[in-house]
């Protein structure tokens, strides 16, 4: 008897397969030949990069860069003011040369995107540098 239960009870739990988490993406290319530093804000309409380089990563050449979310970019987005999301690029040596606070504010990027869900969709969720 206690083998039948056991045997039941293994085919029971056994059988469930574990949940699966969903991970959407959002991917940034780097196409040249020069590491690039990316950063997203969602403060599109307001054309100024934040006060700090928060977030701020590096994407080597060839290599690409990931925004991961466990909710839907397309949700996400559409959450955020003016419904766009804003990618930034800057060059790393300009950043060392002048400082974060003058490339702030001289808006020293070597690219800038604010798109809506619609755009990345088209792109398969993909900004590519240089396009």
């Amino acid at each position: 008897m206690k083998t039948i239960v056991c045997i039941l009870a293994l085919f029971l739990w056994g059988c469930k397969k574990p949940p699966v988490e969903i991970i959407y993406t959002i991917y940034v290319q780097n196409n040249s030949n020069k590491l690039v530093y990316h950063q997203e804000v969602d403060i599109y309409p307001n054309p100024t990069i934040p006060d700090k380089p928060q977030g701020v990563g590096g994407i080597l050449p060839g290599a690409v860069a990931m925004y991961d979310s466990r909710v839907p970019w397309r949700e996400v987005i559409e959450k955020f003011p003016s419904d766009t999301i804003s990618i930034i690029l800057f060059d790393p040596d300009t950043v060392k040369f002048y400082g974060w606070e003058t490339v702030r504010k001289e808006h020293m990027v070597l690219k800038r995107w604010d798109v809506d869900a619609d755009y990345l969709e088209e792109r398969n969720w993909t900004f590519v540098y240089p396009e």
